[in-house]
This record gives C-alpha cells, structure tokens and sequence, in this order.
C-alpha cells in the first residue's frame, strides 16, 4: 500500500493538509531524496552555526519621535492566564505563532525588500509561514487552542472590508455614535440587553475558506460575551468576543527596546483586528456578519469587519505599499495592519515579542530554517551569550534564569519533532539538542518575567514560556530537499502539536488523530458509500480516534459537516449518505477524539450513471494517487485537492456518465470490486520515494486493461520512476500494458499543443508553469508510443528537442500524459482537455433519457491478491553539489561566531550607545538580484548591504536543477 502523503488544502485555518500512514522503517533503496545526506562530520560538528542574520544581537534605539500623542490603540494582558494542567485539549490556550521573517520597508524607511535570499528553491521569508497556514495553526485550532498568528494567516489575495458607514451595514433598534474614534471615522453602540443588532452585508471576492476579522474600541464597561452570527457557504456559526479591552497604549519605551510596559503601566480602551475565524464562502455570493446585543452583558461596539486577507497595505515612509499578498509580509507589517500600538512596532525582531505580551499568551513558538552547511533540529531558548550548547548552562540556570515552563515546554516539542522526523523521514536525522542564545525574538519574553519579578515584585508576573525552533538547514542541499515536502513539514507541525499537548496536560496527554490516510466513494442505490482507512499513528498511540466526521460538498471546494460514525475495530471504516438523482457529490473525512479532530482527508466524490436508450451510461473510475507534493518558492497558493477538477471535467465527457473516486490505497478493492468503463489514474509528481504506480495498483491496472478495460494516467514522474528507476515489472506495465515510451526525464518546456487526428495544432496550453490555480512542474516527462500504430496527442512546444507530451496506444484503450492534466493553467482549458481525453476512451454511447439508474448494489467485497517478486530498483543518481558551487548562503569572512566563541556585547547591554557597536551580520547571506536592499532577520533590525563577493555562488546555485525532491 503506497504512504499517502502531501496532500493539503491551503487555504487558511481549518481546511485540509496533508495525511500520512505512518511507517518507523526507512525508506527503502532507491527512494527519495536522491540526494545524499550529509556526511557524518557535517551531521554531528561539535561547533553548529546559526544563521547569522538570526544570530545577530538586537541594541536598536528607539527615537521618541517616532511616538505621536494619539498613538494607535491595542489590547493588553500581561499575566498568564492559569489554566490547570492535565486536562484535554487545549481548550483557552492562547499560543503565538512567529513565522519568522517576511518582506519590510527597507532601513532608510522606502521601498521593500525580502529578508531572504532564495536558496535550493526555497525563501524562509516565505515556507515559514506556509508551515504555520498549511499545518501547525490549523492544527491548534482543531485541538480548541485560540493561537494567535503573528503574521497574516490566510493565502487570499482580495479582501472586502464593511464599516458602520457603509451602505451594506444595517441596524435593528436603539444604537448611538460612539464618542471616540473607531475604524476611519466613528463607530457605533448599543447598550446591554438591548434589543439590537447590527449586520454587515458583502459578496464574497473569492471562493474558500477565508479569515474574518472584525474591528472594535474595547473598554471596561464593554460585553463579555459580545455575539457575533457569520453566515457562509456551510451554515453560520456563532462567536462570542470578549470586548473588554484594555491595554498599554502610551508607552515610551527605554533605548533598549526589549522591556515592555512595568505591571503598573496606565492601560486605555484598545481597538484592534480581532479574527472571528475562518469560513468557507462562494464567490459571488452574498453573506452576513451580525452582532446581536440582546444577551450582552455590557456595552456591545459595532464598527468594521475585514473578510478575505488581501494585499498588503501598510507603507513605507512615501506611501509605497509591498505588493505582495498580506501573508507574505513581516510581522511588523501586520502588526501595524491590525493597529497594534507604535510603541511595539519597534524593528520586525523584537516587535513580535512584544506583541505576544500585549495581547497576552501562554506560550510562544517561532519556527525557522537555517543556515549555514549543515543538517539537523536545534531548539534555541534565552540565554545571556551567544551560542552556547545546553551542555554548558550553569547548574540551576533554566529553573533560575527562565520563566517557569520554558525548558519543559522546548524540550517537548523538541524530543516529539525528533521522533516524527526520525521515524518517518530520515532515521539518522541529527538531534542537536537545545541551545541557548541571545536573540531579540525571544528576549523580551524572559526580561518581561525578570523583571516583574526581581524588579517590580509582581505577584502575578507575566510568565510565557518560549522556543526558537531551527528545523534544518535551508542552505544545505538535503535539508532543503526535505524542507520542500509537504509531508516532512506534516510531520514537523505533528510533533510540534503534540508537544503543545503534552506540555499543558502532562506527558500522557492524549494527542488529536492523524489523518485519515485513504478513502473511497462508490455510488449505489441506498447513496454514496465512503469507505476509508483507520486514522492510525503508530508514534501516538493515545491518539486513537473514537468517531469520524464525514463533510460534504456539491463542488468539492466549499463542505457542510454531514454526519458522524464512532470508531470501529474494523480495517476499514464506512458510512453512506445521500445522493439525490445523478447529482454528484464530494465527501471528506476527519478523525476526532476528546484532544481534537484531525486535518482534513483527501477529497472523493460519486455521480450516479444515468440510464441510457437500451442500457445504461458510462461508468469511470478516478484514482487520486497524488501522494507527494512540494512548495518552492516559486509555487502559488492553490487548492490541492483534485476531486474538484476531475469530477466536473469527467461528468462532461458523455452524457448521462457516473463516476466513483478513490485515493490509490483502495485501487485493487476499486477496480476490483465493480465494472468500469474506463479508469483515470492521476499520479501528480509523486515519483521513487513514494512510488507514482505502486505494485498493488500496477498488478490491478494490468488485470483490468488485459481484460479490455481503458486507462487514462497522467503524472510528471511515472516515465521516470518506473522506466528509468523502475523494476522489470514497473517496465513491462508502463511499456507494455500502456504502450508508452519514456524518452526523457525533462521536457524543459511547459508549453503543449494538442493535436488533431491528422497530426495538426488543435490548441496551444501551458501547463505548470508556477501561475495560476496549479502547481508547479520541475521535470515533466518526454514520452513516444511504444507501439508504431500508437498515436501522438499532445507534443511540448519549443525547447531544443520537443517530444510526445500525450500518447496513446495503438488500440486506442491506454492514454498517457507526461504532465499531470491537473496542473494545466486555464481552469477552462483544463476541464475541457481532461473531459475530450476521457470521452477519447469511452465507447460511443446512445443518448437516453437521462433517468438515474436505481438499484446499484454495493461493490464487490476483493480479496487482495499476492503480489509477484517485482525485483530490486536501480539507485537513482546522486546529484552532488558541483565542486565549483559553493553553497547559497556560504559564510563571508564577517562570519557569525562559532557556539564556543566569545559573545558578541549589544551595546545596550554594555552601557548605552556609545559601547562597542553590535556585529554586522548582514552580508553574511547573500541576496537573490530580485532582493537587493533586502535585510536580516531572526533577532536583528537593519542590515541590508549586499553581499557583491558571493553574488556569483547565487546565480550558480539557480542556474543547477536538483533531483532533491524526488
């Protein structure tokens, strides 16, 4: 049974992400990445270095000037908020998410610039916070934590923003102005228990799962319990926000800009972005948001509400905004979107601290890649010097130096992100254990603690426990590799998750359910039957699911939560709900337990067939074996779900056609269990490690097409995983059973045209060239028939030597494309050509009626059958690193110090600003050319010289294409 993994659905917090069997063996020979590890002395150097733009030691000053007199307002809640330990879930836990870096307004206050270069085809700025929207936030929110982003959490691009002076907000009974500002004018109120409400009315920009925030001045005399009513495309859903805000919103911060506000600083009504959630919605189509004040037990505030991301709209000093989406910029910059107080908005480092401090946490996570040319995990707390080993703290120092929590809480997310990489990914992955270091991101937290407690003796003293995680090495070709797979992030967000569990409830603490690995949709007379795979993870075995959600959807994009089934000891799980007519209809499923609910499945979906004049319609089967995805850089933010673009496409193909879908787990039991006119069969880019045709669906597809039946398959990677790196049997299938030729690995082109019958140009597309709703293709494959009466259907445009894009066999029942149809780029070109390649295959049918057909039994119950001795792979070859190409982001004679070397003094620490001057780190990582000006990152504000003298190792290093995905 092939893993299933990578799959995921990025658009923001609760919608679905990536699913994985989990297996403690190592991958087998030959799979990927064929990149080699690194040797054991890179593995294990005694001395590790960190990215020097994250070592770098913050001693900015503050100008006063920069404070107006009506400075911005804000929430503050400077003490933990106790909740007891050993319960379940994470119920009220309020966690900050630092994604790291992000675009900023460049030191001399104009224009914009990424903090990071691209390095292996990946940008921190950039897959820090994807880590955080795919994975770990919805993650949290899915255990009942309330985690507080500090960078926009959602990949829209268009917004919608409504105020109370808008023609699309309505009021019901008694409101008043407000007597202070509110969002771009006024606001309005309405007292307790009145009978009012207020209701903002927009057409949504977009179709997903977007973020909706609402905009309000909180005070002491506000509502408690202030019930916001958003409708969207599965119902509505009721939120109750606390509006009593208050917060520190005069502050003058001292030169040193990492001590907030003392215990006893002046707080003042606060108005913010406060984020409602995230809501599926239709484009198009009208929604509301209302704020009822009839149960309210204070004043309730209406104001603004914000639905969608949208670009970035915060400027520089001349009013140039970045022109990047929102979720791209830094955390200062969405700082000073949501109206946090200037006093905080003192550099991009140290601004995120604080920002979690005014808004009041539990706990603090900030997750980054690293640098430089080395492998491995390091989990970094507060520590007076820099880059020194937890093997050398004094005795005493996390109990006496930290605020309470801090070791406990890294040390178990630590050990659990180690167990997950090791057991899945790489069983040598190297643990460099926790490190302690100086840096701006996390040192006001500990001087927030230190100093209620030995300067202002506090008796609630603000206490939140913080990491800096370093999950690899972005610079190092094979960390890199891995970094890219959606699955290995997967992974990462799952021990992190489960480290968050175990630190508030205890080491036993139960853990949320994995994600159901595979399922399978069958229409028949009583409905649509689903039929999936246990949600099991072998490392968790507390987190055993006791019932499972099934969601449900007309179009595969937008679900409603249908019904829920408990748990059984069954191999496979299996509901019905209706179908009405040949209506489709799309279902996923998650896994819940009383920690949480798991990310979502992948999508399948069922159509009945329709009955035709002397029998009935077409019946196909789709086979979504898309079990590896990567994100670079270069990557847009789609939907990776692919029911969707199938389904619609197929049901077009002949009149009255039905259609079942299953992952790959559930080939043989599909194919097996129930005739079928034709099978699609889409492998995505899933190539060696995960196999694109495993042995179990290679064997059924064999039996069935030797039976007369019709395949259509589409992958990037098929020719080269199972004809080049393939065993006899993948060969004698790929050749043989669809009569295709493999004839190289790289295209080099994403242009194709489609041809006619005598060999003409019927349409130009382009296909996965990282725009548009589809992902990109690094390495589609070149193809020929095999057989000489096999036909060419689609040939790659341009290049040097353009070969056969699309093939088929000579009895015209095997079609084969080199490029996955999915990621063609016009949403309309790729429904038609997957509808016209499915009807090419399909006999010709008599037009009937269109009555559904009834009576459709179950499918046949398969017994699976034993599997031949398919023979041993060849390795795969191992693109080493040229000897002439140093690495992306290589070390220049200002390098950071080594873990053992002296500390670098911050001029704050020192006795002002006349001490010696902090260390400039900034050449130290070399910029990408469409990044100049751009400046560093982790714990420094400012930088940004060039780095001219390792330009050269850039240009190299973008001009080499790597197999490290594979």
């Amino acid at each position: 049974m092939t893993t299933q993994m990578n799959r995921y659905a990025t658009h923001a917090i609760g919608v679905a992400a990536t699913a994985l069997l989990l297996t403690a063996a190592p991958a087998p020979a030959g799979a990927d990445p064929v990149i080699p590890p690194p040797s054991d002395a890179v593995r294990h150097a005694p001395n590790v270095q960190l990215d020097p733009l994250c070592a770098a030691i913050d001693g900015t000053a503050i100008d006063p000037s920069m404070l107006s007199a009506a400075v911005a307002h804000g929430r503050v809640a400077r003490a933990l908020r106790t909740v007891p330990k050993d319960g379940v879930g994470l119920e009220g836990r309020r966690i900050a998410l630092s994604a790291g870096h992000g675009i900023v307004v460049q030191d001399d206050g104009t224009d914009w610039g990424f903090q990071r270069s691209i390095t292996n085809g990946l940008r921190e700025d950039i897959h820090t916070n994807q880590w955080m929207i795919d994975f770990i936030l919805p993650m949290l929110v899915r255990s009942g934590a309330d985690p507080l982003p500090l960078r926009e959490f959602d990949y829209s691009e268009s917004a919608v923003v409504v105020d109370d002076t808008s023609r699309e907000y309505d009021e019901l009974g008694a409101w008043s102005d407000g007597a202070s500002p509110g969002w771009e004018g006024g606001y309005r109120f309405a007292n307790a228990g009145e009978s009012a409400s207020a209701t903002w009315s927009f057409l949504a920009q977009s179709t997903g799962t977007l973020p909706v925030y609402a905009f309000f001045l909180g005070g002491e005399n506000r509502a408690s319990n202030a019930r916001y009513t958003i409708t969207h495309a599965a119902g509505e859903t009721v939120r109750i926000v606390d509006q009593r805000v208050l917060g520190v919103e005069d502050f003058l911060p001292p030169s040193y800009p990492n001590n907030p506000p003392p215990p006893d600083a002046a707080r003042a009504p606060a108005d913010l972005w406060h984020v409602l959630g995230s809501f599926p919605f239709e484009a198009g189509q009208r929604y509301t948001i209302t704020l009822d004040a009839a149960d309210a037990d204070g004043v309730v505030i209406a104001d603004a509400v914000h639905i969608g991301a949208g670009m970035g709209s915060v400027g520089d000093t001349t009013g140039r905004v970045s022109g990047r989406p929102r979720w791209e910029e830094s955390a200062l910059s969405y700082m000073a979107w949501t109206d946090a107080p200037e006093w905080l908005r003192v550099n991009d480092v140290s601004s995120r601290p604080l920002y979690a401090i005014y808004r009041g946490v539990d706990a603090y996570l900030s997750l980054h890649t690293n640098c430089c040319n080395n492998s491995g995990t390091s989990t970094w707390t507060w520590y007076p010097e820099m880059f020194v080993p937890e093997s050398s703290w004094p005795a005493g120092f996390t109990e006496e130096e930290l605020p309470p929590g801090t070791y406990a809480f890294s040390d178990a997310c630590h050990d659990a992100v180690i167990e997950r990489i090791r057991a899945t990914w790489d069983p040598d992955w190297d643990d460099e254990g926790h490190r302690g270091a100086d840096f701006g991101e996390i040192r006001a937290l500990r001087q927030a603690w230190y100093e209620d407690v030995n300067t202002h003796g506090a008796s609630d003293p603000t206490t939140i426990p913080a990491f800096l995680m370093e999950v690899g090495y972005h610079d190092t070709a094979y960390d890199a590799s891995l970094i890219r797979e959606l699955g290995f992030r997967y992974e990462v967000a799952r021990g992190l998750v489960a480290g968050i569990h175990r630190y508030f409830n205890g080491d036993d603490a139960q853990i949320p359910p994995t994600r159901v690995p595979g399922l399978r949709a069958t229409s028949t007379s009583d409905g649509m039957l689903v039929e999936w795979l246990p949600a099991v993870d072998p490392l968790e075995p507390n987190a055993e699911p006791d019932r499972y959600r099934l969601w449900t959807s007309a179009d595969g994009v937008t679900f409603r939560p249908e019904l829920e089934v408990p748990a059984t000891a069954d191999a496979t799980q299996s509901a019905t709900v209706p179908l009405e007519g040949c209506t489709a209809r799309y279902v996923r499923v998650t896994a819940l337990n009383d920690a949480g609910e798991s990310l979502d499945s992948a999508v399948v979906g069922a159509q009945r067939a329709a009955l035709a004049a002397d029998a009935r319609a077409a019946r196909v089967l789709f086979i979504d074996a898309v079990d590896r995805e990567v994100a670079q850089v270069t990557d847009p933010a789609f939907l990776r779900s692919y029911a969707r673009i199938y389904g619609p496409a197929i049901s077009e193909a002949q009149p009255g056609i039905g259609f079942d879908m299953a992952t790959d787990e559930f080939t043989e039991a599909a194919i097996g269990g129930r005739a079928y006119d034709a099978v699609v069969y889409a492998a995505g880019e899933t190539s060696t490690r995960d196999s694109s045709v495993d042995l179990r669906s290679i064997v059924s597809l064999q039996a069935y097409r030797g039976a007369g039946g019709r395949v259509l398959l589409s992958g990037a990677e098929v020719g080269w995983d199972l004809v080049a790196y393939g065993t006899e049997t993948d060969r004698a299938f790929f050749e043989g059973t669809l009569e295709a030729q493999y004839v190289a690995d790289d295209a080099g082109v994403n242009a194709v045209a489609l041809l006619d019958e005598s060999g003409g140009v019927r349409q130009q597309l382009r296909f996965g060239d990282c725009t548009g709703d589809a992902a990109c293709i690094e390495y589609p494959d070149v193809l020929a028939p095999a057989s000489p009466d096999g036909r060419v259907l689609a040939r790659y445009e341009g290049g040097d030597a353009p070969g056969a894009a699309i093939v088929q066999s000579a009895d015209g029942l095997a079609i084969v494309s080199g490029f996955p149809l999915e990621s063609l780029l016009d949403a309309d070109d790729r429904h038609v050509a997957i509808r016209q390649l499915v009807a090419a295959l399909l006999p010709t049918a008599t037009p009937g009626d269109g009555t559904c057909e009834g009576g459709l039994a179950p499918p046949d119950p398969v017994e699976p059958v034993e599997l031949p001795d398919a023979g041993t792979p060849p390795e795969p070859p191992l693109d080493a690193r040229p000897d002439d190409a140093a690495p992306a982001d290589a070390m220049g004679p200002d390098s950071t110090p080594l873990p053992d070397a002296a500390p670098v003094p911050d001029a704050a620490e020192t006795g002002g600003a006349d001490a010696a001057p902090r260390r400039d780190t900034s050449a130290s990582e070399p910029e990408a050319s469409e990044d100049e000006g751009s400046k560093g990152g982790c714990a420094q504000h400012g930088g940004g010289s060039p780095a001219a003298p390792w330009a050269w190792t850039v240009l190299a290093a973008a001009a080499w294409r790597r197999r490290g995905r594979r």
